[in-house]
């Protein structure tokens, strides 16, 4: 693909631009957050490169159980886009190197966020983490209404730590996007976007000290677990494959006097395998699934002074876990290898949500340059999970999050200057579980308080460049504030905690 080709042609508005070409993407490109891939045609952007790099701290107790009070990650990156004739390229290309202190009771990576099949340990030791992506997008415009594209996605990972049982784990997930275009006439186009995600994920333990005796966590949701010590299997293996499919379809409706509208309808279908023992056994980890339908719509309006987009969306999943109960026994015929016989199996975890979120943004522009910018939204999340387990466990609860940020652009000479400023706060209206004894203290309950406790927060970010020649070169710094606001329903675990997040870091611009 053309990837990382750009831009020693700019044209002089081209250059003033580059310092804010991601506000103009997000205002003026209609098509900027839908999952077609042909919205690279319809960018306002030309020919560019970005090339940044950056290093990100966070330090404080306000956190999900299963992450770090302590992090501290070093990034380096490069995105680019080159217009030709009929076809643009565009790529992107990003490397990061971190280090989580004193992280504990998940050693997974890249699986899905609301997969229950989870393996961990309750040592706390400290992962270094490595992270690579790649994406290549290509858009061909061949005639007048008809637009084809392909995006290419690959994501790989790994992480480690030297403390005994000495977790290691690889992840990858490689996403193809074809899409087309086609205009309809009147203003009127259709869209038609799919892709499809190829995730494996490997984990595997180490222990060299024999003496001691850990324990492995099989997850299999709401704090409900079996387990397996390193005296059974000291080398824990755990295999993860899954695959998803995503459909989507764009309608978009432009009057050419200054209003646009985009409809856009998806569908995706997930399943996610865990399987433990690699050539050694067989432990049927469990089986996730998740399906998913949501349909957003985006209105744009305005003149060459000012733009308004407003968005309002609506995503309904459900997902479902498939849990094997099984038995350890030695068998006779493989010199008494370790093996599993499966007793029962069937659905474990079930959990439906639906979510409601709008967003409203507003441009001022100044010569086709944005000068001011404003970006408020809110989200509404209703959840409800039941876990199959003895008579039952539950875990309900509907919460709201918010933001709104403000950023003011500056350009004197050849110096720019971008001010932005913003706060943000979520609640949960309700929220009630009924969840097992075992590791509520330490597991169940923490884990519930942060996904529904009070808390306020705010950002702060400057950034300045200057123009030398045909290049902009410049520093960033950012900082990030969350503090827990919430009445200890569950836990007093994040009594009076809070989390630091800083940011500094240098980019060219051409």
């Amino acid at each position: 693909m053309c990837v990382l080709a750009g831009g020693a042609s700019l044209r002089a508005q081209e250059k003033v631009q580059l310092p804010v070409y991601k506000e103009l993407e997000r205002s003026g490109n209609l098509f900027s957050e839908s999952h077609n891939p042909t919205s690279l045609w319809f960018s306002p952007l030309s020919n560019m490169i970005d090339f940044q790099a950056d290093y990100k701290l966070e330090r404080g107790d306000f956190h999900d159980l299963d992450e770090s009070s302590k992090t501290g990650h070093f990034g380096v990156g490069m995105a680019g886009r080159q217009r030709f004739n009929k076809v643009v390229c565009a790529g992107s290309i990003r490397y990061d190197d971190g280090k989580e202190f004193a992280r504990r009771w998940n050693s997974t990576l890249q699986i899905a966020d609301d997969n229950p099949f989870i393996l961990g340990d309750s040592i706390p030791s400290d992962f270094n983490t490595q992270r690579f992506v790649l994406s290549g997008n290509v858009a061909y415009h061949p005639f007048d209404r008809l637009t084809l594209a392909l995006k290419l996605d690959y994501d790989t990972g790994s992480s480690a730590n030297q403390t005994d049982p000495r977790p290691k784990t690889d992840g990858m997930h490689f996403v193809i996007t074809p899409g087309i275009q086609y205009g309809l006439g009147a203003g009127f186009s259709l869209g038609l976007s799919g892709s499809f995600n190829l995730m494996s994920e490997s984990i595997t333990h180490t222990v060299l000290d024999p003496r001691e005796s850990y324990v492995y966590f099989r997850f299999n949701g709401l704090g409900d677990y079996s387990t397996i010590s390193t005296g059974t299997s000291q080398s824990y293996p755990r295999d993860y494959n899954g695959t998803e499919y995503t459909g989507a379809l764009q309608l978009a409706w432009d009057s050419g006097r200054g209003i646009a509208n985009l409809l856009e309808v998806r569908y995706a279908s997930n399943s996610e395998e865990a399987r433990d023992g690699g050539a050694t056994f067989t432990f049927l980890g469990g089986d996730y699934s998740r399906t998913g339908f949501s349909v957003s719509d985006r209105i744009r309006f305005g003149n060459e002074r000012r733009v308004h987009n407003l968005i309002i969306g609506w995503q309904h999943k459900t997902v479902e876990g498939i849990w094997y109960e099984q038995t350890a026994y030695y068998d006779p015929e493989k010199n008494n290898q370790l093996a599993f016989k499966i007793q029962t199996s069937g659905l474990k975890n079930r959990e439906t949500a639906s979510t409601l979120q709008g967003e409203y943004r507003f441009d001022l522009l100044r010569e086709g340059t944005p000068s001011f910018s404003l970006d408020a939204g809110a989200r509404l999340e209703q959840s409800e999970t039941i876990h199959y387990e003895g008579d039952g466990n539950s875990r309900k609860y509907t919460r709201i999050t918010g933001g709104v940020t403000a950023s003011k652009f500056f350009f004197f000479g050849r110096n720019q200057l971008t001010a932005t400023l913003g706060v943000a706060g979520g609640s949960a209206l309700n929220a009630s579980q009924t969840v097992q004894e075992r590791l509520r203290e330490v597991y169940t309950d923490p884990q519930f308080e942060y996904m529904t406790g009070t808390w306020m927060g705010g950002n702060v970010e400057i950034r300045y460049r200057r123009l030398f020649g045909n290049l902009w070169g410049g520093l960033f710094a950012r900082a990030a504030l969350k503090y827990y606001l919430g009445a200890n329903t569950f836990t007093d675990r994040y009594d009076a905690t809070d989390r630091r997040c800083f940011t500094f870091g240098a980019e060219i611009l051409f």
